[in-house]
């Protein structure tokens, strides 16, 4: 029973490390987008109200809180696992880990939710002030 506890905890490990990756994926991505459009709009008129800017500027400042935050346990290090040759010891160890991760990533997802709506936002105002409607 503990090998297969111990292949079911290596698995949820695994598919923790790609969240965070793509999570951190994601953020990098809308950081660049971000610096793409006020780039733009910066180009664009340089009289804008600053209220955009700040806005997508926080936005970039969380995407990359989120680089900081999600990174998570790789596992048990190497000389713990030889220390304690129990399999029971090191499921345990794994577990800890598991739900370590599970809160680290629960942090940084509601860190990239808050990137995103800023994005959103600041967009969405930088588009109202450039493109006013007649």
């Amino acid at each position: 029973m503990i090998p297969e506890i111990v292949a079911e905890l290596d698995r949820q490990l695994s598919e923790q490390r790609a969240s965070a990756e793509s999570l951190a994926t994601r953020s990098g991505l809308l950081i660049a987008a971000s610096a793409a459009i006020l780039g733009f709009a910066a180009a664009g008129n340089a009289s804008l109200s600053p209220v955009g800017y700040w806005i997508l500027g926080i936005g970039m400042v969380l995407g990359v809180m989120v680089f900081w935050m999600a990174r998570v346990g790789w596992g048990p290090n190497l000389s713990v696992a030889v220390s304690k040759n129990d399999a029971k010891s090191l499921a345990r160890s794994k577990l800890i880990l598991v739900e370590a991760n599970k809160n680290v990533l629960t942090r940084a997802q509601v860190i990239f939710t808050l990137q995103v709506l800023l994005t959103i936002l600041g967009i969405a105002v930088l588009a109202l002030v450039l493109w006013r409607l007649p």
